[in-house]
């Protein structure tokens, strides 16, 4: 898969519109890996393939995982959907070349109040007793796999499609942090955009903040 980083903590963990998080140490995972697929012109879709490989291997743990586009990973709780799973991807420069870094934060053992928003939730609260290790070592494995089959070019269009939350959904989409629409998620697309009917339009978003506004059937 590549080079892979793993923190005790983050104290300056960032998100989609510069928002900024942090988690106690020994309580979460905080995983980055360097890749270098072949082709930059499919670099996009790597973040949605890390989505879908953190939720296939949770759903391994016996966690009840979906994905909101892009790459949130929720868990379904009686309360409803909670995120616990964020990532983030980024390209560098390198000495042998630009490269694709992917950064993981998976909410393991906090507590309600260890969590920076009610809308988030982590593992022990779902009531999985994985230890950090057991999930980290699951996690892996499940990057390691999908990664290689996407930078083989196989296709993980179908998989990420049947565990993707978001579609059949009346959601908000928010553009920027003062751009938002609503309207039904009804596919994502070859290139992992997310089409959007609103009204009779539909409209295409490749990249974006999605909140889910009716609940899944």
């Amino acid at each position: 898969m590549g080079t892979v980083l793993i923190a005790d903590e983050q104290t300056a963990g960032r998100g989609r519109f510069t928002r900024q998080w942090s988690s106690p140490s020994g309580s979460s995972l905080s995983i980055s890996f360097l890749v270098r697929p072949t082709l930059e012109s499919r670099w996009p879709a790597a973040s949605l393939v890390t989505g879908l490989a953190v939720t296939q291997a949770l759903a391994g743990l016996g966690v009840p995982a979906v994905l909101k586009w892009p790459n949130d990973v929720l868990l379904r709780v009686p309360e409803g959907e909670r995120k616990v799973c964020g990532i983030l991807s980024e390209t560098a420069a390198t000495p042998t070349g630009r490269a694709l870094v992917i950064g993981v934060g998976i909410n393991v053992s906090q507590s309600r109040g260890e969590l920076p928003v009610d809308t988030a939730i982590s593992l022990a609260m779902a009531g999985c007793s994985a230890s950090r290790i057991d999930v980290a070592a699951a996690v892996l494995r499940s990057l390691d796999a999908d990664l290689t089959r996407w930078m083989r070019g196989d296709d993980l269009r179908s998989a990420y499609r049947a565990h993707c939350a978001t579609l059949g959904r009346l959601v908000r989409v928010h553009v920027s942090a003062d751009n938002s629409f609503s309207g039904v998620a009804e596919d994502v697309d070859d290139d992992g955009v997310l089409v959007v009917r609103v009204g009779d339009e539909r409209r295409r978003v490749a990249a974006g903040d999605v909140v889910h506004l009716r609940a899944a059937h």
